[in-house]
């Protein structure tokens, strides 16, 4: 609540307000460049660039939009974004196709229960943070990802 009034009397120096400044300059960086974006590593220097010019709050600068859909719109253009939600959507429908084709088997629901249970909670951080711009999260996202799909294809062969 401190955060939201801070916010309303025009003071983005807090994570509310910071996350407001950058996901409005990655929008309007998006808009810019929506074919390609800006490329990596480059949204701070925009970003300070933005704030000195006075089209976005000033707030400390940061090296990304803390959000995984802004990111890659602004720093990869319509191409990233398509990649990005390609790499959300495809492993949840993968989970949901086999968490639907177990319907009366509760044990085999279990690990397609998991997998769209990684994909909805890394879409649902991502929204406040990049997490496919930090090394460790999309490694951990590829790496669960991929040993539940193994998992269930295993179990699949096992049982066939």
């Amino acid at each position: 609540a401190s955060d939201i009034q801070q916010v309303e009397i025009s003071n983005y120096g807090n994570s509310i307000g910071a996350r407001l400044s950058m996901w409005r300059s990655a929008w309007l960086i998006f808009t810019d460049n929506p074919l390609l974006g800006i490329g990596p590593a480059r949204f701070d220097k925009k970003f300070a660039e933005m704030i000195s010019a006075g089209d976005v709050p000033k707030t400390e600068i940061f090296n990304q939009p803390h959000n995984d859909i802004l990111n890659a719109a602004s720093t990869g253009g319509v191409l990233k974004l398509l990649a990005y939600l390609l790499l959300m959507f495809g492993p949840f429908v993968f989970f949901y196709k086999k968490y639907q084709a177990n319907k009366n088997d509760l044990d085999k629901r279990m690990l397609p229960i998991m997998g769209m249970q990684v994909v909805v909670g890394f879409f649902l951080t991502g929204l406040t943070n990049s997490n496919f711009d930090l090394q460790i999260y999309s490694t951990t996202y590829a790496v669960l990802v991929c040993v539940l799909a193994q998992l269930i294809l295993f179990e699949q062969r096992r049982t066939a």
